[in-house]
């Protein structure tokens, strides 16, 4: 009769184990599925929980603070903005500047200072995220507005603005655009840092017809396309103001001095075409 009885409990025993061993079975799959599941979801959000650099520097990041106008005026400026490397090889010298990324019939051209330019057009490299680009051709030069017209390669990191064709030549033309307190944006690459989108506003003009406006600039930020609000090249940074106390010389980083785009003769790349 004991014997019975163990064998009962036994049987017992081994039929609820069956049971444990078919209940383990049949939720294996979903749990372990459910587990797939999630540890993908945690490593995306511990992914998603660190910024990526690429990310920061998308034209797409302007702050939700500025009107829509602005944002694309801002996108418009980083999209166009490339530096410039020129080289002096003789004397191991390097001068770098920033420029205009422009379009004009299927070619690709940069405006730039000319200031910034110390060999000729085999020592001139155009640099886009980490990426270097050849000059063509110096299309033209001009040491009175200090401006270099290049041809180059494709930039596959930007988007090129037009070349104006039909620019306004006068003060009074301008007169919406060229107006005090008037708010610019440019992008460009301060001490070879960049590229750095820095935004300022109209403060006056010089006899010669230069733009005053207050922002910041740096070495380097030379050759920087300057655009309004509403995304018009207005022209580019020429340099920064210098004044005199009775300390001496006295560098004004805040006040830049601006040419005006209608100075640059783009004639050279029409009758090109």
């Amino acid at each position: 009769m004991l014997k019975f009885q163990y064998f009962l409990v036994t049987k017992r025993k081994y039929n609820m184990r069956n049971v444990f061993i078919k209940i383990i079975k049949f939720l294996a799959v979903p749990v372990f599925f459910s587990l797939l599941s999630f540890l993908v979801f945690y490593g995306q959000y511990i992914e998603s929980s660190h910024v990526k650099v690429e990310s920061l520097n998308s034209t797409a990041k302007v702050s939700k603070f500025y009107p829509s106008n602005q944002k694309k005026s801002t996108a418009k400026s980083r999209d166009s903005s490339v530096r410039v490397l020129s080289f002096d090889f003789d004397n191991g010298m390097v001068s770098t500047s920033s420029a205009t990324y422009m379009i004009y019939q299927g070619e690709y051209y940069i405006l730039t200072t000319n200031h910034g330019l110390i060999g000729g057009c085999d020592t001139i490299q155009i640099e886009a995220e980490g990426e270097l680009y050849d000059c063509i051709e110096i299309i033209k030069t001009d040491i009175l507005n200090d401006y270099a017209i290049i041809k180059i390669q494709e930039v596959v990191h930007r988007n090129p603005i037009k070349v104006p064709k039909e620019l306004k030549t006068t003060r009074h033309d301008w007169k919406k655009t060229l107006t005090l307190l008037n708010k610019v944006v440019y992008t460009g690459y301060p001490n070879s840092i960049g590229p750095l989108t820095i935004d300022g506003t109209i403060m006056g003009f010089d006899p010669k017809g230069l733009i005053y406006v207050q922002s910041y600039a740096w070495s380097g930020s030379s050759g920087s396309g300057v655009f309004d609000r509403d995304g018009k090249l207005l022209g580019y940074i020429l340099a920064i103001d210098v004044g005199s106390s009775e300390y001496g010389s006295t560098i004004l980083e805040n006040v830049m001095i601006v040419v005006p785009i209608y100075k640059v003769d783009w004639s050279v790349i029409f009758e090109r075409g």
